[in-house]
């Protein structure tokens, strides 16, 4: 609705000049000698003429009258609504991908896993988180995307955080000879493969919670920033031997796979003598892939962007397109090895995001709070599980 400015009606023709009364408390119209003026208001402080100045000021609006000539008050336009609705098989306003949050373990809104097609008004966003983290049989709580990040000071591109989940019971490959899993494992990882700054950027927030169903009460809940391994030895599965941190879809190697063999975290109290990653409270190695990475690395240039669709795809086709043949949407990983020495100790201990335990408990430093079992065991049994999330207008950055 229209703001309708107060109406002046001279008795004689006169100059008017308007000035909103949100902007001033008062207002001078000049009159010719013997003219006269009248001023209607919903309340009237005063109405003279002196000279030939009328000075005249208002309380409040003046109700119009039917001889007034309305004046409008210009305001913005609003967005047209058409813009801002969601059209089913396009991409989704971003209020629409917003409204996925979950409250953090500082208090805090935090972006949260969302499925690729929103089911209310069937657009897509674009990008995919993996795996329901809701399918979990280890917890079915919503991960906070970043929390350990921002802990760390960090800020990591929501497209990149992945789910995995594998249930106890799944049909899964393994490195024995049962490939059916007896634990339950969901890591929420930041492994986005669209972005150069991956090639040099070593640490990267996870979440693992872990039950382990075959009778040895070896539990994990945990979140921090996993230690991925220096730049130095980052590689490709085409280097004999292999270099030991990430192996990436790199020029001059035909193999696509992209692979992150040292995603390190470990729990270490002050007084742990030793910091072998056996050796301390908890310690994992768990490993993340994905076959079909969207950039590919060039080992003399880790700030050069190299569309894998461009260098190992057909020619034809636009890499930043849902058709693209490279799209980080087909990928596998592995639980472990895990490790525990913590038998008879306590099962809840606050860290920072690196791990480090506060001897005394959580304070502004170690606000992180991690919980595992009081027991002293490994799990070297490795479970890999591969599952593709492609399609449903899924692009570049995923």
């Amino acid at each position: 609705m229209r703001r309708l400015l107060p109406p002046l009606v001279a008795l004689l023709s006169v100059t008017v000049v308007l000035v909103p009364l949100a902007m001033a408390a008062s207002q001078s119209i000049t009159l010719n000698p013997g003219d006269t003026l009248t001023v209607a208001c919903k309340t009237q402080l005063s109405g003279s003429v002196s000279g030939q100045q009328a000075q005249l000021a208002c309380a409040a609006l003046p109700t119009p009258t039917a001889t007034s000539t309305p004046v409008p008050m210009v305001v913005p336009s609003p967005t047209p609504v058409s813009s801002q609705q969601p059209v089913a098989g396009q991409l989704c306003p971003a209020w629409v991908h917003d409204r996925y949050v979950t409250t953090g373990p500082d208090g805090n809104s935090y972006p949260t896993w969302h499925p690729p097609v929103d089911p209310q008004y069937e657009c897509y966003f674009g990008h995919e988180h993996g795996a329901d983290p809701r399918t979990s049989h280890a917890t079915t709580d919503m991960p906070a995307f970043g929390y350990a990040a921002a802990v760390m000071g960090m800020t990591e591109p929501h497209p990149g955080f992945k789910a995995f989940v594998m249930n106890a019971g799944d049909r899964v490959e393994s490195n024995v000879s049962s490939k059916v899993a007896d634990e339950d494992a969901r890591f929420v990882f930041h492994m986005g493969t669209g972005g150069v700054a991956r090639y040099t950027q070593q640490l990267h927030s996870f979440q693992l919670d872990y039950v382990d169903r075959s009778g040895s009460g070896r539990f994990a809940h945990l979140s921090g920033m996993t230690d991925t391994g220096p730049t130095s030895k980052d590689g490709s599965t085409c280097d004999l031997p292999r270099q030991g941190a990430k192996d990436f879809s790199t020029l001059g190697c035909a193999d696509t796979y992209e692979i992150w063999n040292a995603t390190r975290f470990q729990l270490t109290h002050p007084s742990d003598p030793f910091h072998g990653i056996n050796e301390t409270r908890f310690g994992m190695v768990p490993s993340f892939a994905a076959f079909d990475p969207i950039t590919t690395r060039d080992p003399a240039d880790n700030s050069r962007l190299v569309y894998t669709q461009s260098v190992k795809g057909r020619a034809d086709v636009d890499p930043t397109s849902p058709v693209a043949d490279f799209l980080g949407c087909r990928r596998e990983f592995y639980s472990g090895p895990l490790f525990w020495d913590n038998a008879g100790r306590q099962t809840v201990y606050y860290t920072d995001a690196m791990g480090m335990i506060a001897p005394n408990g959580p304070d502004a430093d170690h606000p992180i709070r991690q919980e595992i079992s009081a027991l002293t065991g490994n799990k070297t049994t490795i479970y890999k599980d591969r599952t593709d999330y492609c399609g449903s207008g899924i692009r570049t950055p995923n």
